[in-house]
């Protein structure tokens, strides 16, 4: 890796869905420990979120981390 993230100061929330076909969930969760990352799963949710029931989480789920900041 040519530039690698060595520290991360941000506070972030990241929603990951359950059935993302892309990106492994074990990579999404070591990101989240290793720079203190809140992360959510969302069951049955696919990579790209398009359906109008993971449309409905996603707006909730930005609604909720925007009331809920650090």
């Amino acid at each position: 890796m040519n530039n690698p993230i060595t520290k991360w100061e941000t506070p972030s929330r990241i929603l990951y869905a359950e059935n993302d076909d892309m990106t492994p969930l074990c990579i999404v969760r070591n990101f989240a420990q290793k720079f203190g990352c809140t992360l959510s799963v969302m069951k049955n949710g696919e990579h790209w979120f398009y359906t109008p029931q993971q449309l409905d989480y996603l707006r909730r789920w930005i609604k909720s981390a925007v009331e809920n900041r650090r």
